[in-house]
């Protein structure tokens, strides 16, 4: 018990020594630790001790040292936020280019909340193609409008943006964030590309043209724009630079039922039959139901004389039940093969199938008049002549 009496008495005193010693004005003392020795400076002291310049040196050296340390500590861990973000926009990224965009909003949002971040550009046009792929269009395009206005210059807002206006048929919002992704980004082959399809469907067709060359101009092995540029080509009836832009659409592995369909027509039209039914053939194999593609293969055959594979292709696009316009003409068609092949009770009986239906159509009279007509002198008609030498 006297020992712990003792103790405590002990403590008290060296407290109340230490509370006289602060509380002294003439003698506040302050502690510098320089190179193992202790300095005792006097602030109020009219007789300050001098410390040697050396030793000033080397307190200034240790607090810049002191101050550089925090401020690397600092950096590091800016860096290392920034290295985080960097590897979730790489993961994001990858999400968005495998069409799993259903995943990209839960990482993002746990991302800036743990680390208390200010939602930025990043944030903001994620979010938007998370809307966007959810059907969700009004907040994608308030997002990616956020996006923008947190930098005027953000290209691939501006581009996803337009994208999705011209998905809404709101062409002239989307020409105008489309010119100013062009504007900020203008090396971009996406956003010519992205402009032409617009331009395109407002048909500006020069001018699409032109935007679809400049894709390729930046990104020669684009083969979606080679694809739209033989499309526009065979349209203006340049048959000739249809066939080449399509055919490096097909080298840049662009392969579709609707290139071969239009590359076919363009053999065709520069007089190149076979190769012409070739690729509708392969249109045909890629698309099913594809009506449009038996109509013109069976137009090719006929043009060419040979009937029956008309008749066959002919048939087969019947066999779908298009509309009835195109019905119409597919049995006026199917009227002049069996024609040709002096099948006139057939070509009669499809004729007056047709004017059943439209009883005062005058082309059909007189089409029903002229099969009449050379069903009764079939036994008269004569060849024609033609003369080779």
């Amino acid at each position: 018990m006297y020992n712990l009496y003792y103790k405590i008495t002990i403590l008290l005193l060296l407290l109340l020594f230490s509370f006289i010693n602060n509380k002294n004005p003439a003698y506040p003392k302050k502690h510098h630790e320089i190179k193992g020795q202790t300095v005792l400076k006097n602030i109020n002291s009219k007789n300050k001790k001098k410390i040697p310049l050396e030793n000033k040196t080397a307190d200034k050296k240790e607090m810049n040292d002191m101050s550089s340390e925090l401020l690397m500590l600092k950096l590091d861990k800016i860096q290392l936020l920034e290295f985080k973000k960097n590897a979730l926009m790489v993961r994001l990224r990858k999400l968005y280019l495998i069409n799993q965009k259903n995943k990209i909003k839960e990482p993002l949002t746990k991302f800036y909340d743990e680390n208390s971040l200010e939602k930025d550009k990043e944030y903001y046009y994620y979010m938007g193609i998370f809307y966007e792929y959810k059907g969700k269009y009004r907040k994608a395009v308030e997002s990616f409008l956020k996006a923008i206005d947190k930098n005027q210059s953000y290209s691939k807002a501006r581009n996803n943006l337009g994208n999705l206006y011209c998905k809404l048929h709101k062409f002239q919002f989307a020409k105008e964030h489309l010119l100013k992704a062009i504007e900020a980004n203008p090396y971009n082959p996406f956003i010519h590309y992205n402009l032409g399809n617009l331009l395109y469907e407002t048909g500006e067709i020069d001018s699409a043209i032109k935007n679809f060359e400049n894709a390729i101009k930046y990104k020669a092995n684009l083969g979606s724009a080679y694809y739209k540029l033989g499309i526009l080509m065979y349209q203006k009836n340049n048959h000739a630079n249809a066939i080449e832009y399509l055919n490096k659409a097909l080298k840049f592995n662009k392969k579709t039922p609707l290139l071969f369909f239009y590359l076919g027509l363009s053999y065709y039209n520069s007089e190149q039959g076979s190769i012409a039914i070739a690729n509708l053939k392969k249109a045909i194999t890629m698309k099913n139901n594809f009506y449009e593609g038996l109509f013109e293969l069976g137009k090719i055959y006929q043009s060419y004389g040979e009937y029956n594979n008309a008749l066959e292709s002919y048939n087969m696009a019947l066999a779908i039940n298009y509309s009835q316009i195109e019905q119409k003409n597919l049995k006026i068609n199917i009227a002049d093969c069996f024609m040709e092949l002096k099948k006139y009770e057939e070509a009669i009986e499809i004729i007056l199938n047709l004017l059943e239906r439209d009883p005062k159509n005058e082309h059909f009279k007189k089409y029903l008049q002229i099969l009449e007509e050379k069903k009764l002198t079939e036994n008269l008609s004569e060849p024609y002549e033609y003369y080779n030498f």
